[in-house]
Parts: structure tokens; sequence; C-alpha cells
């Protein structure tokens, strides 16, 4: 159990973390968001401030508490994404509003659909960012490799494996054996404290795979009943090799 001066400065690290999140182009749009984002949150401001407080007081308590309460280190912009629509929509009405005060031809409506259809189209573009990463290595012939591994222990086995609690909760769906999750860190610190026996112990864990060499030898050493199963030498399964329509339709969704 961590100490509460420990745990406060874990919630500001991941606070921290958190902000760039609002100004990164493969999250928000870059700075095109924030180009309507401050002249719709000023608007929302002048003309009903309670809202906008409001806006804000959600947003912050929402990240307090994602940080310092729940000390969840996975992004969580998505929770809070309506509130920025919502203020870039109210941008996009203010400055259409403005424009069209000078430029009599054209009404409102006109320039707020032409503005958010342009908005529209650089978000595609901006999503190209993350399909592109999430594509560029697909993980399923990975998890099919490992989880044809770990269904070859004993049906009673508890294995230990690094990652995501995703990856884990999928090899343990498709090798119907108990997954414990244990990060590479967290390893290190137990052998240093020399409570990697006990820890193993408490959760039953029988197997280790997926760590580095010189982890996975340092863990043997410290727990020799244990079976551990490096990284390096976990069979692979080479991902099928797309047809040309595939690739075209891959493409166009990049």
């Amino acid at each position: 159990r961590q100490s509460a001066l420990r745990s406060v400065g874990n919630g500001f690290w991941l606070l921290l973390g958190d902000i760039p999140s609002f100004f990164h182009q493969g999250t928000v749009g870059g700075f095109l968001l924030w180009l309507f984002l401050i002249p719709g949150f000023l608007t929302i401001w002048k003309e009903r401030r309670r809202l906008a407080v409001h806006a804000v007081v959600l947003i912050a308590s929402s990240f307090f508490i994602i940080s310092f309460v729940l000390h969840f280190s996975r992004e969580h912009l998505m929770d809070v994404s309506w509130i920025l629509a919502f203020f870039v929509a109210a941008g996009i009405v203010s400055v259409s509003d403005a424009l069209a005060h000078r430029w009599k031809k054209i009404s409102t409506a006109a320039l707020s659909s032409f503005i958010a259809v342009v908005f529209s189209l650089h978000l595609l573009q901006v999503d190209r960012i993350e399909t592109g990463r999430l594509f560029r290595k697909p993980m399923v012939p990975e998890t099919l490799a490992v989880a044809s591994v770990i269904r070859q222990f004993p049906s009673d086995a508890v294995i230990a494996v690094p990652g995501h609690a995703n990856s884990a909760q999928q090899y343990a769906l498709l090798s119907n054996r108990s997954i414990a999750l244990f990060q590479p860190e967290t390893l290190e610190y137990l052998l240093q404290k020399g409570t990697l026996e006990e820890a193993f112990a408490t959760y039953g864990v029988t197997h280790a795979v997926l760590y580095p060499e010189t982890l996975s030898r340092d863990m043997q050493r410290a727990i020799p009943g244990v079976t551990i199963l490096p990284r390096e030498r976990m069979p692979t399964v080479p991902a099928p090799a797309p047809g040309a329509a595939l690739r075209l339709l891959l493409h166009w969704i990049q």
C-alpha cells in the first residue's frame, strides 16, 4: 500500500501526462481545434457564464478523479471530448456570425456549413495518424501464437504475463488458462526486495512468459520452481499477406 505522499505525486504525474493530449494532432486535430475552441469558450463565457464554468469544472473534476483517485494511466480525453466539441461548435457559429457581418452577401449558415465541412475533412485526414498506428503492427498473429503456447500448460496453471490488461484477457479467453498481469518494472522491484517468490505464491503463479531474456534469467534464479519462457523464445506467426483489394481498402481507411 503506497503512502499518501506517493499517491499524490503519482496523481500529479498522471495529470501532467494527460495534458499534451489536448493539443496533439492525433487526438484533437492540433491547432485547428483551438482556433475555434477559444472563440467558442469566450462566447459561452460572455452569454452563459454558468454553463462555461460548469463545463470547465466537469473537465477538471473528471481528470482529478482519474489521476488522483483511480490512478488510471490510459488517456481519457474521450470522456470529455463532447465538451470540446461543444465549444468548437459555438466557436464556428460565432466566427461565422462575425464574418457574415463583414461580408453581407454570405449568410452565417453558409459560412458555418463551409467551416464545418473543412473542419470535418481535416479531422478525417488526422484520423490517418491513429489508424496508421493501429494497423502498422497487427497484434492478432502474436496473440494467437502466445495463446497457443499457453494452452500447452497444465489446466490449473497460472501464467504471469506483461503488457496491457486487454492482451491478458485475450490470452485467457483463447487459452482457457488463468492469467496474472505483472509488469516488468514490478518484477524488477520485487527482485530487488527479494519478495518475488512470495508475490508469485500469493497469486499461485506457476509459469511466466513474454518477459525479456535478462529479466527471465534473474527470475529463474530467484524462483527455480516456476517455468519461464522469455519473449525471445516465443514462436512467431507471420501475418497473412493481404490481397490487392484488401490493400486498397486498408489504404482508403488509413
